[in-house]
């Protein structure tokens, strides 16, 4: 694992409108997803490719996942081997906000990430930070963070000035 996670599923219900179907992608997905390609996978879970790139939604993604990291940047007491990050987003309340409907502080409130799956956690022997934890969500979170720098390099080239 060259970044430190991998991914075992996504399910993307449509945010671009009601009528699109939801798209279930299983762990053949994360097996083929290679370390070149790794921004498929927030690609795929903030439905970019049919809605467009949401930026406040990512924001609030990263937000979630800045605030894990900052945990495990203080905690020394565990180290946790093959849990999870389980991440969520109201597919309806971010239509609701792209309409005008919602502000950004209603649709904070459908959108979270939880670590789950703490059958590996174990204490610390030395009270050490755990930094193979630390390097996998700081991973992920370049993944997100690229697609922010990817859509500026997509609107310049769209605006030369």
């Amino acid at each position: 694992m060259p970044l430190g996670f991998s991914v075992l599923g996504i399910i993307v219900h449509p945010i671009s409108s009601d009528s699109g179907r939801m798209t279930k992608y299983d762990k053949s997905f994360g097996r083929d997803l290679k370390t070149s390609r790794a921004a498929d996978a927030p690609r795929v879970f903030l439905d970019v490719v049919r809605s467009g790139l949401n930026r406040v939604l990512l924001r609030l993604v990263l937000d979630r996942m800045c605030a894990i990291r900052r945990l495990y940047e203080e905690q020394r007491r565990y180290h946790t081997y093959a849990s999870s990050l389980l991440f969520a987003y109201d597919a309806l309340a971010v239509r609701k906000f792209l309409r005008g409907e919602a502000d950004e502080a209603e649709l904070a409130r459908w959108v979270d990430v939880k670590l789950i799956d703490f059958a590996h956690a174990f204490p610390s022997a030395d009270g050490s930070r755990d930094e193979n934890f630390l390097r996998g969500i700081t991973n992920l979170m370049a993944v997100f963070e690229s697609l922010l720098s990817e859509e500026g390099r997509t609107e310049a080239k769209k605006n030369p000035t």
